[in-house]
């Protein structure tokens, strides 16, 4: 998911689909542990994540999104639990 102007937009496999709500809204609404802020406009998917690099995470589709510094510890620690809770 991201935000552009007063839109969140959320990428699916097949498509994109728009609302008009703060991110944080939708965030909130979710809750769900599977996802995740990795800035400030942008939230993922935990299952899509393949790699965390040099403060960017790379998504299943190849897609590069820079983390923020106050989000990287906190991004890191759901990554792991993530991947220890499906192994």
């Amino acid at each position: 998911m991201y935000v552009e102007g007063k839109y969140t937009y959320f990428c699916t496999r097949n498509d994109i689909v728009k609302t008009r709500k703060a991110l944080g809204t939708v965030f909130n609404e979710l809750n769900v542990r599977d996802f995740v802020y990795v800035n400030k406009g942008n939230i993922v998917n935990l299952q899509h994540v393949m790699a965390l690099r040099d403060k960017t995470v790379i998504m299943r589709d190849g897609q590069e999104l820079p983390v923020s510094i106050p989000q990287f510890k906190k991004l890191k620690k759901a990554i792991s639990d993530y991947w220890r809770s499906v192994s």
